[in-house]
């Protein structure tokens, strides 16, 4: 009987994670100690996991210099693979951003408002590319990471949370 209530009640509780779930958006700041670069990464209603042309906004690298991006993979548009600000569906699934950030600096810092993260666990990872990350930073806790050139930055939001010792879940993701 107590199990049965226990697993209703989160149903309902999932329930209205998904139906009453508010788009966002976050600012992704990063740094080389010359360069100051925003990303943005949300959830809005509507939005696609793919090339959404009204809500994401594409980055084109400069001649020179340092430069930012999440990545996408969008078969239907093969020559879009950078996005300044990447919003994602709010459907209570888990996504991943992928952020690159190329500089000629030593180090690279990555930082945001954990204030302004809405409900539902985050996690930040860097690792160098067909890697795994090798340690998760809970957002939320923190406000920034130093990481090394060539080092990618994985982002999980995961809605309805997930147990500390598990890695991030990926349900919704390109």
């Amino acid at each position: 009987m107590g199990r049965s209530f226990t697993a209703i009640a989160i149903a309902i509780l999932a329930l209205g994670l998904v139906c009453f779930a508010e788009p966002w958006a976050a600012n992704l700041t990063l740094t080389d100690g010359g360069y100051t670069l925003d990303l943005t990464f949300g959830r809005l209603d509507g939005a696609l996991d793919l090339l959404d042309s009204t809500d994401d906004v594409m980055a084109i690298p400069p001649p020179s210099g340092s430069y930012a991006y999440f990545e996408i993979d969008d078969p239907a548009n093969p020559y879009v693979t950078m996005l300044y600000g990447d919003f994602r569906p709010d459907d209570g699934d888990s996504a991943l951003w992928i952020a690159h950030f190329f500089s000629s600096s030593p180090l690279l810092n990555a930082s945001w408002d954990p204030a302004l993260l809405p409900p539902g666990d985050f996690h930040i990872g860097a690792h160098y590319p067909l890697e795994d990350v090798a340690e998760w930073v809970n957002m939320k806790s923190v406000a920034s990471l130093d990481y090394s050139p060539g080092m990618l930055l994985d982002i999980v939001h995961e809605p309805g949370g997930y147990h500390p010792e598990d890695s991030p879940v990926l349900t919704n993701w390109h």
